[in-house]
């Protein structure tokens, strides 16, 4: 599924934990900007949350994206087969954890969203501004996700419908009427 530097050799975690969310964007003039939600002590982060058991990654995204900002599925539209990993290491409770976020790409019909009460803020942020937010040393997954998202975004010519978004080709319209 994924390499990370966190797996080598025997394992170097005591529990693994799998979360989704979706990076999500907006168009502006100057280009996207992606919305970052802040949890307190300088940490910023796409939306996103723990995956409930029997739940499907997609499903779980949707729900924490609409838990933390208020957007819902009719307020997102999904772009091509987009999916990336973030993949870290952290400590909680004496524990060394490794978590992978499965994230996926949608654009944002709304500006103004709604904060869950564990965030205490939000931003609209350029890729190059948000990569301010994710020091190179501590979330190198965080960044190389950022960079792609944005570079898909301005390749929009190569990309593929999201599946659940497809759209009558224009032969099918013709043949239709």
């Amino acid at each position: 599924m994924f390499k990370s530097k966190y797996l080598k050799g025997d394992k170097e975690y005591q529990k693994r934990e799998v979360s989704s969310g979706i990076v999500v964007f907006r168009k502006f003039d100057d280009g996207p900007r992606f919305l970052l939600l802040y949890r307190g002590n300088h940490r910023w982060s796409f939306p996103r949350g723990k995956i409930e058991e029997g739940e499907r990654s997609f499903a779980a995204a949707l729900r924490e994206v609409k838990e933390e900002t208020g957007l819902s599925r009719s307020d997102l539209k999904f772009i091509g087969y987009f999916k990336a990993y973030e993949n870290f290491l952290f400590i909680r409770n004496s524990q060394k954890v490794f978590k992978t976020v499965i994230l996926y790409l949608a654009e944002s019909s709304k500006n103004y969203i709604r904060l869950s009460p564990e965030h205490k803020g939000y931003g609209w942020f350029s890729c190059r501004e948000a990569l301010r937010f994710f020091p190179q040393d501590k979330y190198f997954d965080s960044r190389q996700v950022l960079k792609r998202a944005n570079n898909y975004i301005i390749g929009r010519h190569r990309r593929k419908p999201f599946p659940f978004e497809r759209k009558k080709s224009d032969e099918s319209q013709k043949s239709a009427s």
